[in-house]
This record gives C-alpha cells, sequence and structure tokens, in this order.
C-alpha cells in the first residue's frame, strides 16, 4: 500500500514537474513572439518613416 503511494507520488511529482516545463516553453514561446511583433512594428515603423 505504502508503495503504491510513494509510486503515484513520484509519477505526480513528475507530472508537477511536466506542468512546470510546459508553461516555462509557453511563456518563452509569448515572449519571443512579442518580440518578433515588436520588431516587426518597429520595422514598419521604420519604412513609413522612409516613406515620410
Amino acid at each position: 500500500m505504502v508503495k503504491d503511494f510513494g509510486i503515484s507520488r513520484y509519477r505526480l511529482a513528475i507530472y508537477c514537474d511536466d506542468i512546470k516545463l510546459l508553461n516555462v516553453i509557453k511563456s518563452s514561446i509569448v515572449k519571443l513572439l512579442s518580440f518578433y511583433e515588436s520588431i516587426i512594428i518597429s520595422g514598419h515603423t521604420l519604412s513609413l518613416i522612409q516613406y515620410i
């Protein structure tokens, strides 16, 4: 009984680590996307300034 609980607790810890990892990956992707968006926006602004 205790053994099974230990295994399930171990699996739960792995599951929590996976969730943390997924959140880290998700937040880094969001940061990258916003970074690229700001680059694209600044590029558009530069091209607009050049046209003016």
